[in-house]
């Protein structure tokens, strides 16, 4: 008996643990989630699991969505591709099961995860920026501090770390802390994150979920505010920073403001062009990239009816690349010193990636996925912090192929498999 306690409690360190080195190393977070599964196995309470896969049926639209993937090793003649895409889509089957249905969360135990996530999104941060400065003070470039260039130590792409750093923010802003933040010292502590990891997110300059700070956060922030306490120091101190961060961003010739510079940019004509011979990678900007590779993807769709079973996880890359051949895009060849840019480029939206893949059946579970939390909009009210996850996902699947990255995979199946566990427990 005393093993069995102690093998459940392993699972919660486990789970901490996994929270913790997310932002920080996937390679370790992939070990943590291999040692979950036989903790978890051995010190599971059963009766109390397949009462829970029973009620949270959301579990099953996991269940399938990963099916597909792995059935669709048989529709593919890439099968080490396939393997290796069904090997890094695992933990959106293992999470919601073990995490989801299978680990009961209290809601100390739930705050230990979130504190967890916090501390290694802030290690992240703290290595990043203190990199950075020892790169200007050599380069004196000030693209050490934005983008890609500021996440350079760990390898990470800018855009899901930025990611990370808005769920950080929404969680400090949102959540009604119980068991942390709760003395006058901790509560300047975290008004200290609140404002590093918000200049940490603006510097990544991930442009999407900045408009979604701008737009969504801090108003949603402001309104749960303002119904209880209109003259909240933490409310207007924010908005005042916001604000002068705004106003910063307008007035002044920043990195920030240059990726913005493609949005307004009206000459899309480059995406609807019949032959890209004389085109270079870099006459493209990030937003007419993505639209041409959702033009490649729905012309594979299109012409080769690929509507009902998709091409196959292990061959949807060759057929993008050999669908930008017969564009004229030079350099789609698998030779690493010559070949393009865009050689194995996935579709940058999750959606139509899903589509390409497995077929309509992939993309109606995955939308199924997404838009099943906002069924619960009346108990969200209780983790407000789940609503800026689930609504940020929604729109980052948009313009990223979340899923085909272990960056998004793990975040996602672990923050959803949390939000499962605790959505269907009664809270006073």
């Amino acid at each position: 008996m005393w093993r069995t306690i102690w093998l459940r409690q392993l699972s919660y360190i486990l789970l901490y643990t996994l929270a913790f080195l997310l932002p920080i190393s996937f390679g370790y977070s992939s070990l943590c989630i291999i040692a979950l599964i036989p903790v978890w196995l051995i010190s599971a309470n059963y009766p109390h699991f397949f009462r829970e896969i029973k009620k949270k049926k959301i579990i099953w639209a996991f269940v399938l969505y990963f099916l597909l993937f792995a059935l669709s090793y048989f529709n593919s003649d890439n099968t080490d591709q396939s393997a290796f895409d069904i090997l890094a889509k695992t933990p959106l089957l293992i999470l919601p099961i073990i995490i989801g249905a299978g680990l009961k969360l209290t809601e100390k135990q739930l705050e230990h995860a979130l504190v967890c996530f916090l501390l290694g999104v802030l290690f992240t941060g703290v290595v990043s920026i203190y990199d950075a400065i020892y790169g200007w003070l050599s380069s004196h470039s000030e693209n050490e501090f934005f983008y890609h260039e500021l996440v350079s130590e760990f390898q990470l792409n800018a855009v899901y770390m930025a990611l990370y750093s808005f769920l950080a923010v929404a969680m400090l802003l949102l959540r009604k802390w119980q068991y942390y933040f709760k003395s006058r010292l901790t509560v300047i502590f975290k008004n200290i994150l609140i404002l590093f990891f918000s200049v940490y997110f603006f510097l990544l300059a991930a442009r999407m979920l900045i408009l979604l700070f701008v737009v969504f956060l801090i108003p949603y922030f402001a309104y749960k505010r303002f119904k209880h306490n209109l003259k909240s120091a933490a409310l207007i101190s924010l908005l005042a920073i916001a604000s002068t961060t705004f106003i910063i961003f307008l007035a002044t010739d920043n990195p920030v403001k240059k990726r913005f510079a493609d949005i307004f940019n009206k000459d899309l004509s480059i995406v609807t062009l019949d032959n890209y011979a004389d085109v270079e990678e870099s006459d493209f900007s990030n937003l007419t990239l993505r639209l041409f590779m959702w033009r490649v993807c729905i012309d594979n769709v299109r012409d080769n009816n690929l509507w009902i079973a998709g091409a196959g996880n292990g061959d949807a890359q060759q057929l993008q690349n050999d669908k930008m051949k017969e564009y004229g895009i030079r350099n789609i060849h698998p030779e690493l010193a010559l070949r393009s840019p865009l050689y194995n480029v996935n579709v940058h939206n999750m959606y139509l990636q899903s589509l390409l893949m497995v077929g309509i059946l992939g993309i109606i579970t995955l939308l199924t996925i997404t838009i099943y939390p906002y069924l619960y909009l009346n108990k969200l009210r209780l983790y407000p912090f789940f609503l800026a996850f689930h609504i940020s996902s929604f729109f980052f699947m948009m313009q990223e192929s979340m899923l085909q990255t272990q960056a998004g995979i793990v975040y996602y199946a672990l923050f959803y498999s949390i939000f499962i566990n605790q959505i269907y427990i009664k809270r006073i």
